[in-house]
This record gives C-alpha cells, sequence and structure tokens, in this order.
C-alpha cells in the first residue's frame, strides 16, 4: 500500500520506494524506504517459542498477499471497471484486519483490567482476591495471543455485513493528494452517540475509509445512509481537508506521503494518548 504513496528509486539492480514520513510527536519530516517505516519487528510473534511463534504473522501475510491485487485493480483502474465480488470479499476482510491488528486496538485491550479495577474502587467495591489476581496475570500475559483471537475473530464475523454495505471511491481535487498513516483504515459515524458509544465495525450508521493511492480513498458506509453501490466522487476542498482531518484524528505517531507538501496536518486534529474508558 505505501509504495503508492512513495517514490521509486534506482538502487544498484532494484528499485525501492521512499516515502516522505512526517513524525507528528516529534515534529520532523524526513525520507524514509517503506521497508523502514509502518512496522514492529516481533509486533505479532508469541512469547512461547517453537512452530506455532509465528502464526499469527503467517495469516495476515496470507491476507495481504490476497488483497495486494484487489487494491491494485481499484487503484489502477480508477474506478470499479475491474472489481469483482470476489474482491469486495477480499477488501472486506482486509479491511477488517487491517483496522483489528493495530497498536489502538491492542492498547485498548491492555487498558480493560485496569479499567475494571478503577471503575469497581470508583464503585467503592473492593475486588475479591481470586478476581484480583486475574486482573494482574491480564495484565502481564502475552498479548499476542489474545489480540489474535480478536483479529480473526472480527474477521469472521464482520466481512459478509462489510461487503454488503455501499462502496464508493472517493478522487482528491486536482492538485491535492491523500496521505496515510500508521492506522490506515478511518472510522466515523454521523449518527449521534448514545451511552454506549457510536464506534465499532458493525455499528449502525459508521463508514470507513481506506487510503488506495494518494489520488483515491475508498469508502464503505452503512446501508442506512441510502448511498448508491460502486460510485465515484471528486471531492471539493472542504470535503479533502475533513477527510485530511480525520486521517490525522486516527493516526498513531507517522504519516506518509509522496511529498513534503502532501504532509501538511490540520490543526488540532492529533490528540496522542487517546485513552478508551469502559461504558456500562
Amino acid at each position: 500500500m505505501l509504495r503508492r504513496f512513495g517514490v521509486k528509486r534506482h538502487r544498484g539492480h532494484c528499485d525501492t520506494y521512499h516515502v516522505c514520513v512526517r513524525d507528528l510527536l516529534e515534529g520532523k519530516t524526513f525520507s524514509a524506504s517503506v521497508a523502514d517505516v509502518a512496522a514492529e519487528n516481533g509486533y505479532y510473534q508469541f512469547r512461547a517459542e517453537g512452530r506455532e511463534a509465528g502464526w499469527l504473522e503467517q495469516r495476515l501475510a496470507t491476507i495481504e498477499t490476497l488483497a495486494a491485487p484487489a487494491v491494485a485493480r481499484l487503484a489502477d483502474a480508477f474506478g470499479w471497471s475491474d472489481h469483482s465480488a470476489e474482491d469486495r470479499i477480499t477488501l472486506s476482510i482486509f479491511l477488517t484486519t487491517l483496522y483489528t491488528r493495530g497498536p489502538r486496538v491492542r492498547r485498548s485491550m491492555a487498558e480493560i483490567p485496569r479499567q475494571v479495577l478503577e471503575r469497581l474502587r470508583e464503585d467503592g467495591d473492593e475486588p475479591a482476591p481470586e478476581l484480583l489476581r486475574q486482573l494482574e496475570e491480564m495484565q502481564t500475559a502475552d498479548p499476542v495471543p489474545e489480540h489474535a483471537g480478536v483479529i480473526l475473530e472480527a474477521a469472521r464475523c464482520s466481512y459478509e455485513v462489510i461487503a454488503q454495505r455501499s462502496w464508493s471511491l472517493l478522487v482528491s481535487p486536482v492538485g491535492s493528494r491523500f496521505y496515510c498513516s500508521d492506522c490506515p483504515v478511518l472510522m466515523e459515524n454521523p449518527v449521534p452517540a448514545e451511552q454506549r458509544g457510536n464506534m465499532g465495525l458493525l455499528v449502525p450508521g459508521v463508514v470507513l475509509y481506506l487510503p488506495v493511492s494518494p489520488d483515491l480513498l475508498l469508502m464503505v458506509a452503512d446501508g442506512m445512509h441510502g448511498l448508491p453501490d460502486r460510485q465515484v466522487y471528486h471531492l471539493d476542498s472542504i470535503q479533502f481537508r475533513r477527510l485530511q482531518w480525520l486521517a490525522t484524528w486516527h493516526t498513531e505517531r507517522f504519516v506518509f506521503g509522496r511529498a513534503v507538501e502532501d504532509l501538511v496536518v490540520p490543526d488540532g486534529a492529533w490528540q496522542h494518548g487517546r485513552r478508551p474508558r469502559i461504558v456500562r
């Protein structure tokens, strides 16, 4: 995916792709190979050694391999002419796993034991020793197996629903380019939040976005919005800036683009350190 946001360079006998990177935490901008960004060694590696240590990485790599040509057909055709029903299923699975595999979901999972303990004590309930022991064990356990379960279960339960939603392609205005971030799948919901919130892959009203190239954004909208399927919309400057704001809001730390001028981040969009809270 990041290759489309980069520039091809010839180095020796092989081609490499470089992107401009903006580090929102440090306030720095630099150039880097796509092989050296948006990745962390061992992030999906099970602590337990053995044949299954790389099990999750292998599953995700298989999904990526299947999704790559489906993404390419959208980007190259700049429309729906080469997009098949099989592509939609593949991209639905890819979207779901790409959204759930990142650090935000894992951090949310890691926060749950502490949040449960805080909520109990706020209500004046001291947890029983056995519950306290379980919560402490959850905080020190290997996070990868549980995260793997969340990723694959979300894909299994969500992909058919996502495939049935309204899919559109959004074209950036002339002279403007989308950037991609370390959390590329964006989510919003124009339906007002209730007590339990309005964000989630299967929550009514949710709209998902995925940057396909600097010029093209995939939008998958809940059917309640009544949008026609397989459309191509050309954005105006106001719509484009709103989506750039949303992309920045989802960013963990880094945004990637083809040129430095593409990495103009809207003021107030990045709020590093947001913490999820349990809602009863």
